[in-house]
């Protein structure tokens, strides 16, 4: 019982440090990809930039929703 305990324990404090950069990598991506949309309209109209962007934006918005 005390070695479950302790496992679950563990388990559980370790648990943040694994969420965190997830949620770190997501975030960069996100800014990353609207920094390059920000970007391409400039160079391209706006409606061309965000409809080349918007595969990635619809790939990993959802994907925040379901994570713990």
């Amino acid at each position: 019982r005390t070695k479950l305990s302790h496992e679950v324990r563990s388990r559980l404090t370790s648990t943040p440090t694994l969420v965190l950069p997830r949620a770190h990598l997501l975030s960069t991506h996100i800014r990353f990809t609207l920094g390059a949309t920000s970007a391409l309209s400039l160079l391209l109209d706006r409606d061309l930039a965000l409809r080349i962007a918007r595969p990635f934006l619809l790939v990993y918005q959802p994907r925040t929703l379901n994570w713990p």
